[in-house]
């Protein structure tokens, strides 16, 4: 009869401290126990993350083979002891679990022994990705002399690491460069209007430099960082003025020229401001035929 160890700890401390607990095999019939067995990505040295066994297995007569995803490449079993030895880099991201099937043989007739058993080797999942934002740069834009508060748009991130993991893929968003107009929500990565005097006709354009983070609002953690353009849309706040300092009523403000191809008395021409509202007034120069603009109020 096989001991039955119960463990109350995760799999992945298991695999951490290399405590061992053996299993019956998923087939009631069988007569195979392993380990729950489960490796960290990451790690660039050869090591042992269990074993398997059978109750068929005679030292010297017979020896443990492994098939199936990675065996040969990743994974080796000792024949004699059934220690499965990992000895090249797991990425969890790339592959986070591999299925194999161990084997009896007798060493004589390459023969199989009994049954065979199917296990799963799990990549535990280290905090080894940064965030990835969605798109980078992002662009928004928001009228000019918006309240503050007004939304603008939404930074997103997302992180490749194991979700079910402590807080490997909660993200938080900040804004890194000394701006003082615009705020980000922590936890959603909206932008804000904090300034509410933002003038177009005095700056347009700005650049921010955001932030997102793992490990929630936790000390440490991954980061990467992105742009975001932010124009000012147009709105009307500004009354008409003249130029000119010396623009009063009556002066002449510009002319124009129209051109008629006939002669004499056919050749003059009337300029006439068709607006009835219009701040201006128009004559024709009786010299030049040419329409003189003037200030009327």
């Amino acid at each position: 009869m096989f001991p039955l160890w119960l463990l109350i700890y995760t799999i992945g401390w298991a695999a951490q401290s290399g405590l061992s607990l053996k299993v019956n095999s998923s087939d009631p019939k069988s007569d195979w126990i392993w380990n729950q067995l489960a490796s960290w990505e990451g790690a660039t040295e050869p090591r042992q993350i269990g074993k398997i066994e059978s109750g068929r297995h005679e030292l010297g007569k017979t020896k443990y083979e492994l098939r199936g995803e990675g065996v040969g490449t990743i994974f080796k079993v000792n024949p004699d002891t059934g220690n499965i030895i990992v000895f090249r880099e797991l990425d969890r991201e790339k592959k986070g679990r591999y299925k194999l099937e161990g084997f009896v043989i007798d060493i004589k007739s390459k023969k199989q022994v009994g049954p065979s058993t199917n296990f799963t080797i799990n990549v535990l999942d280290l905090n080894d990705n940064a965030p990835i934002f969605t798109k980078d740069p992002f662009n928004g834009t928001v009228p000019e002399m918006s309240s503050t508060g007004t939304s603008i748009l939404t930074v997103s991130a997302h992180d490749p690491d194991d979700p079910t993991v402590g807080k490997h893929t909660e993200v938080t968003y900040k804004i890194l460069n000394n701006e003082k107009n615009f705020s980000i929500d922590l936890m959603t990565g909206i932008i804000r209007v904090v300034n509410p005097n933002l003038d177009r006709e005095r700056k347009k354009d700005y650049q921010i430099i955001v932030q997102a983070k793992d490990m929630g609002l936790d000390q440490g953690g991954m980061s990467s960082t992105a742009t975001v353009y932010i124009s000012l849309t147009d709105i009307n706040d500004n009354a008409p003025y003249f130029p000119h300092k010396d623009a009063t009523i009556g002066s002449t403000v510009n002319r124009v020229k129209a051109k008629d191809l006939d002669e004499g008395e056919n050749a003059k021409i009337l300029y006439t401001i068709v607006s009835r509202n219009s701040l201006f007034d128009i004559k024709t120069d009786p010299r030049t035929q040419e329409g003189v603009i003037t200030i009327k109020k």
